[in-house]
């Protein structure tokens, strides 16, 4: 039986864009792109993770925290992806492809979080 965020779209979303950007650093040449290529499957897999986490969070704050989290990580992901373009390592038909599905996932997560502030769940901390 699936987890509950395993049916979650955004989920699916972030773990096919973490599967894409692994695919993409495996290509980069082993010599002097490692730790970029590390810093950007790392960035790329935590986004899934983070959002597996919100989903098991009960106190609103800390899921909105997480949610919060997961949004971020993926757009730390977008200076990665700019600076393995401009060493040549990534084309820039691959690059808009991977920014169109990260900012898909953060739309997807933005949405998630107006969702958490909506009337049915009452007004948000501090407003």
């Amino acid at each position: 039986m699936p987890f509950p965020f395993e049916k979650l779209d955004v989920y699916q979303k972030a773990l096919t864009v973490a599967e894409r950007i692994h695919s993409v650093c495996d290509a980069f040449p082993a010599k002097g792109s490692f730790a970029l290529a590390d810093h950007l499957r790392r960035l790329a897999v935590s986004i899934p993770g983070e959002i597996a986490a919100a989903s098991a969070l009960w106190p609103r704050a800390e899921r909105r925290d997480a949610f919060t989290a997961a949004r971020a990580t993926a757009l730390a992901c977008v200076p990665a992806l700019e600076v393995a373009a401009r060493r040549g390592l990534l084309m820039a038909e691959k690059k808009a492809e991977l920014l169109g599905e990260l900012e898909a996932v953060s739309k997807m997560i933005g949405g998630m979080l107006k969702a958490m502030d909506g009337p049915a769940n009452g007004p948000a901390p501090g407003k």
